[in-house]
């Protein structure tokens, strides 16, 4: 155990939206709700739960979350170009499984190399926020 809580990080999760809960407290914003799918909420789960129930304890539980839902894929770029400038983030995460591939129409797994994929690589070097 290395006693790494998080503490004094602010993680930015851009995902569906993430509900208010007890294993948050305080240290949960949201900048844009969107529709509660409990997506989201499992990811900032996974990131800063506060372990009030130790089988629910993040790896980051003293993190600070700042969070934004999006509905298309350049909200989604945006929200990352955002999380740093306006928010304060120190990382983000991003758990979006796949991507349509505007090439094909078809899902992009692994292998290639999309706009989408380029889109954020350059936030990602402007902002020097890592992504995850």
């Amino acid at each position: 155990d290395l006693a790494l809580t998080g503490g004094g990080a602010t993680v930015a999760v851009i995902d569906s939206q993430v509900d208010l809960h007890p294993e948050f407290g305080d240290r949960l914003r949201r900048t844009r709700p969107g529709t509660a799918d409990f997506h989201g909420t499992h990811v900032a789960g996974t990131v800063a739960a506060a372990g009030n129930n130790p089988d629910l304890k993040g790896i980051a539980p003293a993190a600070k979350l700042v969070t934004t839902s999006f509905r298309t894929i350049p909200e989604g770029v945006e929200a990352i170009r955002n999380a740093k400038a306006l928010e304060g983030a120190d990382l983000a995460t991003n758990s979006w499984t796949a991507v349509a591939s505007e090439a094909v129409g078809t899902c992009n797994l692994m292998g290639t190399y999309t706009t989408f994929d380029r889109d954020v690589d350059r936030v990602v070097v402007a902002e020097r926020l890592p992504v995850i």
